[in-house]
């Protein structure tokens, strides 16, 4: 189908031309981005098709134009028919086709590639952010699968300022080198700024990948290239109907865990920063140590299904289906959703599968190559690329002993093995001579899987100082390393599955331990936090009680009950921040209050209705009520994030209808007035403000006012 296109691997498409702005019809402000598949045809997000409140919708007309385009003017398009995939509830989809009011010059159009989204591929991606019209380039590296049932994948930007954001939700993303799309923009991530410490935030991007396009929108074939990766015949129709269960989870094991040739981190012999990693660098398990190529082991499994054993070979099929993005997609029809447990493996977990009889070593070698998007140059063949690269690839090949030559063939999977790729090989006869031959090519080193076992060992002994967690685990994981090096299979590829499994039930102890200290650093820093905040109120008390001694008011029946009061809470075991700072600013305001000769605090219970505590207008010397230590720039008490973009909270008196209350300083911070009168009895000076209410005037005895209604109770301060 690619050829059609006149779209060669070679050959990348015309750089840019194809790029599309999106603007509301009405607004004409930038909605998004899209691709340009065809004269008339517009990939794009359907997040980014919306009516005028915001909300998708397939009704929506918008205009389109070409954005590299000099002379292209705005068009106006709508969904097409059977091109709306709008975001699901579980977040898959959000995929739309528009078709073009006015098609505009073929010339212009590109296609889209199925190219294995494998981690390390650098790419870029053209957007229109904020009132950037002309569009901006980014430049990031893929990671792996990510996202609602791993449709996604995730991209890390260059720096956090390629970070995508609205205005490019739509746009391609093209692999650097060749130009090639290989998928859309669709979302991104940010750590919140008050979780995670400034220097460990991450920003990501995601993108839907061509195949899971092709999965909600099978209408979008017609503008791809490439050859799917799942051959027809290996199709599951994902019935209810019988399987081998047991074999079905030995696949789906299979496929869930990472790559033994290729672990995160660890670029393969030859290879640099940039070598592809499968799967994001997964690792074994996602957790990997790693075994890698370093190591001499390539990551090989056989299997053996006879024309008999129709189950099993079913239980095959439905495993490769459902591992497609193009076939199955998310994993979200009933039919799928109702298998066995621990018989559906991950989106994405199989690139390629075959049928060996209709493959020589050179056709799977240039199939490869496409696949891969791997360019030829001075006459290199395929394999030749392949022998100089790396091949990140996840191949299940069934029926080798069929094929019309099993030992070329077998001789190009172990090629493919040793640069990177993670093999399935099934034979159909359990005699089959190139199991023997098998054995042979997928062999070991021995030296180097020693070499592993003791590295894995020094690891296990290391965790007798991680934590009580770890440490009840290394008995068992030192018997389980003896039973390894005891293993018949030790030097044979037939180990392998035991080796990942053995490193990944290390690496799973090595992870609870990890997660064991980082909540007990938490709940170390939490515990500081409470005492911080239960100093600052006990160094409160302690000034008020000072003041209050000062005063003479030290045995005052009521300044005896709420110091008492306060002085419990401070005590309380466990410490209640919220019950402490409570009693003691209730003890504090009370302290002040005598200070200026109030009357008492009137002795309400907690959500009493009776009539608030009569306040002085604003500037009239009224005492001043402590702040809450955010308040006074200490520290917010622990499970209150300061929010500094918060608006101030508004003053109590303010909502009842009075004066607002006086920026005064903290109550230990204001020296006691010790000169001149009462600030409430003083005359109106020439220089107060004009809107300043002046003293009424003493005026004559007068018949005595109808009690005025109580007052709502003032707001608790916390």
């Amino acid at each position: 189908m690619g050829a059609d296109l006149g779209h060669p691997a070679n050959q990348p498409p015309h750089s840019g031309l194809w790029r599309v702005r999106i603007r509301g019809r009405a607004s004409r402000a930038i909605m998004g981005a899209g691709i340009l598949l065809d004269t008339d045809t517009v990939l794009t997000c359907a997040h980014v098709i919306t009516d005028e409140h915001g909300r998708p919708d397939p009704n929506a007309e918008v205009l389109v134009d070409l954005a590299a385009v000099r002379d292209a003017r705005p068009v106006p398009a709508r969904v097409a028919e059977d091109g709306w995939k709008p975001q699901q509830d579980d977040h898959c989809a959000d995929v739309a086709l528009l078709k073009l009011s006015v098609p505009q010059p073929p010339e212009y159009a590109t296609s889209l590639h199925r190219l294995p989204p494998t981690g390390r591929r650098p790419v870029n991606m053209y957007g229109f952010p904020g009132t950037n019209e002309h569009g901006m380039l980014f430049r990031a590296t893929l990671d792996g699968r990510a996202g609602p049932r791993s449709e996604w994948v995730q991209m890390t930007p260059d720096t956090p300022a390629d970070t995508v954001r609205r205005g490019f939700s739509g746009s391609a993303v093209e692999v650097s080198d060749t130009g090639h799309v290989i998928g859309m923009v669709v979302s991104r991530y940010d750590d919140p700024a008050d979780a995670v410490p400034t220097g460990q935030r991450r920003s990501l991007s995601y993108m839907i990948p061509t195949e899971t396009i092709l999965y909600h929108l099978p209408v979008v074939a017609q503008w791809v290239h490439g050859r799917q990766g799942i051959d027809r015949r290996l199709v599951s129709k994902l019935t209810d109907g019988a399987q081998d269960v047991e074999a079905a989870r030995r696949l789906t094991r299979w496929l869930r865990r990472g790559s033994i040739g290729l672990p995160g981190g660890d670029a393969p012999a030859g290879g640099g920063a940039d070598t592809p990693v499968r799967n994001g660098g997964e690792g074994l398990g996602g957790l990997g140590l790693g075994l890698g190529l370093g190591l001499g082991l390539q990551d090989v499994e056989t299997l053996v299904i006879t024309d008999e054993e129709n189950d099993k070979y079913e239980a095959l099929r439905r495993a490769v289906t459902l591992a497609s993005r193009e076939l199955s997609g998310g994993h979200s029809l009933p039919r799928v959703t109702r298998g066995p447990r621990g018989t559906v493996p991950p989106v994405g977990s199989v690139d390629l599968a075959i049928v060996a009889r209709d493959w020589t070593a050179p056709d799977l070698a240039r199939l490869v190559a496409d696949r891969m998007g791997l360019r030829t140059h001075d006459g290199a063949s395929p394999a030749d690329l392949i022998r100089t690269g790396t091949v990140p690839l996840t191949i299940v090949a069934v029926g080798v002993d069929r094929a019309p030559d099993p030992d070329g063939l077998l001789r190009l999977l172990a090629l493919l093995a040793s640069r990177g790729g993670k093999l399935l090989i099934v034979f159909r006869d359990p005699r089959a001579p190139g199991l023997a031959l098998a054995e042979e090519l997928f062999r070991p080193d021995p030296e180097r899987v020693d070499a592993w076992l003791a590295r894995l060992g020094e690891e296990v002994e290391g965790m007798r100082s991680a934590g009580e967690e770890a440490r009840s685990h290394v008995g068992d994981l030192h018997i389980a390393r003896s039973l390894l090096r005891a293993d018949p299979d030790l030097r044979s590829y037939r180990v392998l599955p035991k080796l990942a499994a053995f490193e990944h039930a290390v690496a799973s102890v090595r992870a609870k331990a990890e997660a064991g200290r980082r909540a007990e650093a938490e709940r170390a820093r939490a515990a500081e936090e409470l005492e911080r905040a239960r100093k600052d109120l006990d160094g409160l008390l302690t000034a008020a009680v000072a003041k209050l001694g000062a005063l003479g008011a030290a045995e005052r029946e009521d300044m005896v009950r709420l110091r008492r009061a306060a002085q419990r809470a401070l005590d309380a075991r466990p410490f209640g921040p919220d019950a402490a700072e409570e009693a003691v600013y209730a003890f504090a305001r009370a302290v002040t209050r005598a200070e200026h000769g109030g009357p008492p605090e009137p002795d309400h219970p907690a959500g009493h209705d009776g009539p608030p505590e009569p306040k002085p207008p604003a500037g009239h010397g009224g005492p001043p009520e402590p702040k809450p230590p955010a308040e006074r720039g200490g520290s917010p008490r622990p499970g209150r994030p300061a929010d500094h973009n918060a608006p101030p909270k508004p003053d109590a008196r303010a909502e009842h209808g009075g004066p607002p209350e006086p920026d005064v300083p903290a109550m230990r911070d204001r020296p006691p007035r010790t000169d001149g009168p009462p600030a409430h009895d003083r005359s109106p000076e020439p220089g107060d403000p004009p809107d300043a209410p002046a003293p009424a005037a003493p005026a004559a005895p007068a018949a005595p006012a109808a009690p005025a209604a109580p007052a709502a109770p003032r707001e608790g301060i916390s």
